[in-house]
């Protein structure tokens, strides 16, 4: 580990300007980062042979991507007091 320890001190300036040219390059393809939230995204690729049934699950139902799961704890969750809560959400 010694040897190491000597190239990279020698070579101070070309070890910061790798260091740099890999922090721009992982910079620049975190820019093209995309989220995905929808079924159809995550499962419909080539080679997958349940692309039908998922196309009818969406027909049937609808695409959940612009939909939240809320967890609640309550005592009465239909108590006029969550729904409210719940309503304001």
């Amino acid at each position: 580990m010694e040897w190491l320890a000597t190239k990279i001190t020698r070579n101070a300036w070309a070890v910061v300007i790798a260091v740099g040219i890999v922090t721009a390059g992982a910079a620049y393809k975190a820019t093209q980062i995309r989220f995905a939230f929808s079924l159809r995204e995550l499962f419909e690729y080539k080679g997958n042979k349940d692309v039908p049934l998922l196309n009818s699950y969406l027909a049937e139902f609808g695409d959940d991507g612009g939909f939240v799961a809320v967890i609640l704890e309550a005592e009465d969750v239909f108590s006029p007091q969550v729904l409210r809560y719940l309503q304001r959400l």
